[in-house]
């Protein structure tokens, strides 16, 4: 259990790496930082699910 626990955690070291290139070779490029935000919002709705925890913790409170 803990080797593959070893190789999720690498997997998700690298797709953070990567990530962050991305978004460092896009600002780099000519890239607005608020477009590239934008973008990110939208594919992975950020906005919503922000609301849906914060619903969540207010309910538990």
């Amino acid at each position: 259990m803990a080797k593959a626990s070893k190789i999720m955690l690498t997997i998700a070291l690298i797709a953070l790496i990567l990530g962050a290139l991305c978004i460092l070779v896009g600002i780099i490029t000519g890239g607005d930082f608020e477009r590239v935000k934008n973008v990110f919002y939208a594919v992975y709705d950020i906005e919503n699910r922000v609301n849906g925890l914060n619903a969540f913790f207010t309910f538990i409170s």
